[in-house]
């Protein structure tokens, strides 16, 4: 009887310890919903040199899942997929995957994230692309792992942009005469290194920003380098609604901005729309001269009167026969305009001012 019921007790001690066994459910079953999560980055590019634009990166995360998360983790990786960086909570992965049961509670889990560039030790990291994993632990033990579907990235970029301009014809005259009818800027671009190695980056507005003396945009002329980094760009002296603009004295800056937010602008250069006349006139000292060194009226001279002088930046004077209209002979420059000119009589011989 004692023997019997021994085999009794035990027998009934193994049913309940299998009917405990095969009635709890066994994590990481296929059918198993994995939980998820979508992280989204606000830039692409951040330059953390404290210039309080695009410092550090913002990740707002979404959570999808129906169980409780008992762990979560985030990387931040190099280009050679390197750990530069580590955000935890709930412990130790690997011993959680130990435990038989975890606890029905959830561990502290951010709805935004912010990397300021740094490494574990503080350390800035040299310009470059970096991933972002997550890492996310269920209380079902499942795991999910944002490597085996699609990591996302940004780029460090503290490159500064640069440019070398000129501009021809400062002051011009809009009138439709064909001369000095436009204002002519030739740009040439300075790629940094971070858009020259990655495609992604390339492509930055730059702003001709024509200001009144109120310092209003009244003209914004733009260019996006993705099209080459050698342009000239014409201005004809109308507005951002294409109106005229009056006579007068206006400002012109260039500037632009990169992916990352580095902002770079040049002088400001004054510029000067004239369609006004600029009538001259020429007066001679005698009727008629006679250039044979008798030091008698040996030599001629030409008095020159302008409305603006100093609006002049090119002239010439020709002195035409009367037979054929053929130039005798002329003087010119590019100085500012004499007061008199003296010829001597001699013909086929140019004099340059400068």
């Amino acid at each position: 009887m004692k023997i019997f019921k021994k085999i009794s007790v035990y027998l009934t001690f193994s049913a309940i310890l299998l009917l405990f066994v095969f009635g709890c459910k066994t994590p990481n079953t296929k059918d198993q919903v994995l939980p998820e999560i979508l992280p989204k980055l606000k830039f692409l590019v951040i330059s953390p040199n404290q210039d309080g634009i695009q410092d550090e990166e913002v990740i707002d995360i979404t959570l999808k899942t129906s169980n409780y998360i008992s762990y979560w983790e985030m990387q931040i990786l190099n280009e050679k997929k390197e750990l530069i960086k580590k955000k935890t909570s709930g412990g130790n992965i690997e011993e959680l995957k130990k435990q038989l049961f975890l606890k029905k509670e959830n561990v502290d889990f951010p709805k935004q994230i912010t990397w300021d560039g740094k490494d574990i030790n503080g350390q800035l990291q040299p310009d470059g692309k970096y991933f972002i994993k997550f890492i996310v632990l269920d209380n079902n033990k499942a795991v999910f792992d944002t490597e085996k579907i699609k990591l996302d990235y940004l780029y460090i970029d503290n490159g500064l942009p640069s440019a070398k301009y000129s501009i021809d014809n400062k002051i011009f005259s809009p009138n439709g005469d064909g001369n000095k009818d436009e204002l002519k800027i030739k740009l040439s671009i300075k790629l940094d290194p971070m858009e020259i190695k990655y495609d992604e980056l390339k492509g930055k507005d730059w702003n001709i920003d024509i200001m009144n003396n109120q310092e209003e945009v009244v003209k914004r002329i733009v260019y996006n380098d993705s099209a080459g980094v050698e342009k000239e760009l014409i201005w004809n002296g109308t507005d951002n609604a294409g109106n005229k603009l009056k006579d007068g004295t206006y400002s012109l800056r260039i500037n632009t901005k990169n992916k990352a937010g580095n902002y770079w602008k040049s002088e400001k250069e004054t510029v000067v729309i004239d369609t006004q006349s600029n009538p001259i006139s020429v007066s001679v000292s005698e009727g008629s001269f006679s250039p044979n060194s008798d030091g008698i009226k040996d030599t001629i001279k030409f008095t020159i009167t302008a409305k603006n002088k100093e609006k002049i930046d090119s002239w010439k004077l020709s002195i035409l026969s009367m037979t054929n209209s053929a130039e005798a002979f002329s003087f010119s420059g590019k100085t500012t305009l004499p007061d008199s000119l003296i010829w001597d009589g001699k013909d086929k011989k140019i004099r340059n001012f400068g």
